[in-house]
């Protein structure tokens, strides 16, 4: 899922800075060099080096071929828009196999071979899901937390039937927000876990950031002191890793309240 649904939403905005050796890689450019060289150990080291964009990458070729099929608008491809979906969808399950031996995570190959894998009806699906992913993000922000957990759990449902993995992990942190909106702490803590761990399994660090964050607002309410201090040490990591120096802070001094 790319932009303009590919950024998570935050209870606070993160500013999460890039690392300097990912501003000097282009790793989608490399990832299509390498395909061309047919450089499988290159791919492994490339994977290995930048985790993080491993998924942007693939997705790039996923979003590229639905695309092509949408501007047909439901008509006859050409041969050239065969061949070049044929070609994105190739380089995607190359990519994704690797990177699943790479990580040791299934979600990748499962994610992309059910991408490629959809009928015509499952696209149209997909991009539903999408569709009530932004509209759960309008309804928080109009603090309609009965209508955004709705639009939430739809966009779960729907992609919990494709294979579409990211897009669980965003319905997912849609319903634990909305949850959270609506006063009902408990009900936050399973389905933002959820989207944790689909995060941590994508290499999304900075979804899983805020997905964490959700959940040690729901165990701070609760008073699940264990938990919580798990979820502070979790999110002080996550933030040094990313750069941000005041969310690391703010969230050090969250964990040293719960001491």
């Amino acid at each position: 899922m790319l932009a303009p649904l590919l950024l998570s939403f935050a209870l606070t905005t993160l500013n999460a800075p890039s690392s300097p050796l990912l501003q000097d890689v282009d790793v989608r450019a490399e990832f299509v060099r390498i395909h061309a060289a047919e450089g499988t150990e290159a791919l492994r080291a490339l994977w290995e080096a930048y985790p993080g964009r491993v998924l942007g990458s693939i997705d790039e070729d996923l979003e590229g071929s639905l695309a092509i099929w949408e501007a047909a608008k439901g008509g006859e491809l050409s041969v050239s828009d065969m061949a070049v979906i044929h070609e994105q969808q190739e380089r995607a399950l190359w990519g994704a196999a690797i990177a699943s031996e790479v990580t040791g995570d299934a979600i990748f190959i499962d994610y992309t071979s059910s991408f490629v894998g959809w009928s015509d009806e499952e696209k149209r699906s997909f991009r539903a899901g999408q569709a009530f992913f932004a509209q759960a993000r309008k309804d928080m922000a109009a603090g309609e937390w009965d209508a955004a957990l709705e639009a939430g759990q739809q966009c779960t449902q729907l992609a919990l039937q494709l294979g579409d993995w990211w897009g669980v992990a965003m319905g997912l942190s849609a319903e634990a927000r909305a949850s959270l909106g609506q006063g009902k702490a408990v009900a936050a803590i399973a389905p933002a876990s959820r989207a944790r761990l689909l995060y941590q399994q994508l290499g999304l660090t900075a979804s899983e950031l805020n997905a964490i964050q959700t959940m040690l607002t729901a165990l701070e309410e609760l008073g699940r002191q264990e938990r919580a201090l798990a979820c502070a040490d979790a999110a002080v990591a996550l933030a040094v890793e990313l750069g941000d120096s005041d969310a690391a802070a703010a969230f050090t001094a969250r964990r040293d309240a719960l001491k």
